[in-house]
């Protein structure tokens, strides 16, 4: 059993697959950052002890239906932008997310400390208030005494390697999105680290996915139920090991990460620059491979609100009869044609440009003048809207990644929780008039922690070996012809629309 630690920005999981990639067992438990007081509603935090604490009890749950003596690894995954401050001991100092956005209200930016674009140059991610160094420089200007403590700069996955084996290390996939790294090279950037006033040589060492980084200890042990001495794995950030999950890991593939948030990724061989500075440069889990990613941002998470604000009623259903709540809103949204009957969703996934963020822009659900009055227009053309909505922005922003590539994507393979839904895969192959791939776990993540772990265990001589192994095929999902003209039209619509909502 190789052992898969997944840590959100609103719950933790922990996933047990075999050596052939079928979960065998699961635990989850929600969770939720707190706000600091004073700095609300920008500053957020996480209590780390409660975060361990609950990973540590996921464990315990798992373990109730497999051995401890059967898991051969452990290795972990976790939410990219959400960093971890530590002490000369290892004591953590702080643990925040990735909607920690104090840096609004800092009397210090990073931006002057070092020139925006070189910033950019060297880390190729933007925009800077939600990185590590803003945090950073958040507490030497508001919090100097906690700032002097702090001696090392984690990811939120790194961090989660320090509590259970000890080891103090990070990995280029996650580095990467601490907006500490030169991504080109691979290494700690020596200029970041000056503007912040340290010094690279003093960063922790960078370890490869599915690296030993060492083995449970005895305390770990003990809070987890893990067998002392069970090697402990590099993993790396969710996105990264999603695509390994999916089997995602030769240049020229596209993945797409249907979760809370929703990245576009094109796998390159090499570092592939964006001569607009809009798309973020990445590293996969995999060395010697580059990553070229837009995100939709809010899709998962807005899913769930579509469903809470108008299908309350089909989750009373669900809980009556046993039905899967997200399979009855599907088939409600199946009920409405391609188009909704003019009702078009503007709401959570668009098109990627972080240098140009508008938080002003409204959100909107729109439909002809005056049908909302005389026609009454049925709750499944906004269900399917939505999903619409969705395929429209990954078309959007997997466009961005190829113009910029130069060449249109191999592939494209869909993973993540909503890669669950058959007719979101199907409207999404109609809009992009090419198959798209789901392989059958859709917990991404974990199971490219898992096979980290598998690695780490020496079961497989390398990731890609043991996505061949571990990674399941799915559906394919075709474009279907009745919809294309509709499908195509609608895309214009939408692209149309969102700029005149970017303009108000």
């Amino acid at each position: 059993m190789l052992l898969a630690l997944d840590a959100g920005s609103r719950s933790g999981r922990c996933l047990a697959f075999n050596l052939a990639g079928t979960l065998v067992a699961g635990a989850r438990q929600s969770w939720a950052p707190e706000t600091v007081p004073g700095l609300e509603p920008f500053g957020m935090e996480f209590n780390p002890g409660h975060i361990w604490s609950t990973l540590s009890e996921l464990v315990r749950q798992v373990l109730t239906h497999i051995e401890p003596a059967q898991v051969a690894g452990v290795s972990v995954t976790a939410l990219r932008l959400g960093c971890a401050f530590l002490d000369a001991e290892g004591h953590t100092i702080y643990l925040g997310p990735n909607c920690d956005i104090r840096a609004l209200i800092s009397d210090l930016v990073i931006e002057s400390l070092i020139d925006e674009n070189e910033i950019y140059k060297i880390t190729r991610h933007w925009p800077p208030m939600v990185y590590a160094p803003s945090r950073l420089c958040w507490f030497r200007a508001h919090a100097p005494e906690v700032h002097d403590r702090i001696r090392y700069t984690l990811s939120f996955s790194d961090w989660m390697v320090t509590q259970l084996c000890g080891a103090i290390c990070s990995e280029p996939s996650s580095a990467a999105d601490l907006m500490l790294l030169d991504v080109a090279e691979g290494h700690w950037s020596e200029k970041m680290a000056a503007a912040l006033g340290r010094e690279a040589s003093r960063f922790q060492p960078l370890y490869q996915s599915g690296e030993v980084a060492g083995v449970i200890n005895d305390n770990a042990s003990e809070q987890t139920g893990l067998r002392p001495g069970t090697p402990v794995a590099v993993g790396g950030g969710d996105t990264q090991c999603a695509l390994l999950g999916m089997g995602v890991i030769h240049g020229g593939q596209i993945g797409i990460v249907a979760g809370s948030s929703a990245p576009v990724v094109l796998v390159n061989d090499h570092p592939v620059f964006d001569p607009y500075d809009h798309l973020w440069i990445g590293r996969h889990v995999i060395p010697r491979l580059w990553l070229l990613e837009a995100n939709c941002s809010e899709m998962g998470s807005l899913h769930q609100w579509m469903l809470d604000t108008y299908a309350a009623d089909l989750k009373i259903l669900a809980e009556q009869t046993g039905q899967n709540v997200y399979d009855l809103f599907d088939r409600q949204a199946q009920q409405a044609p391609p188009g909704c009957k003019g009702v078009s969703c503007h709401l959570g996934p668009r098109r990627h440009n972080p240098r140009k963020i508008n938080t002003a822009r409204p959100a909107a659900v729109l439909m002809p003048f005056g049908d909302a009055i005389r026609k009454n227009p049925e709750r499944e053309n906004f269900l399917r809207a939505f999903y619409e909505n969705c395929a429209f922005a990954l078309r959007a922003n997997l466009e961005m990644l190829e113009q910029v590539a130069g060449e249109k994507a191999a592939g494209v393979t869909i993973g993540g929780g909503l890669s669950r839904s058959a007719f979101l895969c199907e409207i999404l192959a109609s809009v992009l008039n090419r198959p798209v791939h789901a392989p059958a776990i859709s917990e991404s993540s974990a199971l490219g922690a898992a096979i980290c772990a598998a690695m780490g265990a020496r079961l497989i001589n390398s990731l890609e070996e043991g996505a061949a192994l571990m990674v399941q095929p799915g559906a394919v999902f075709e474009p279907q012809a009745n919809d294309m003209e509709e499908c195509q039209e609608g895309y214009e619509r939408w692209l149309e629309r969102e700029e005149h909502l970017e303009e108000i």
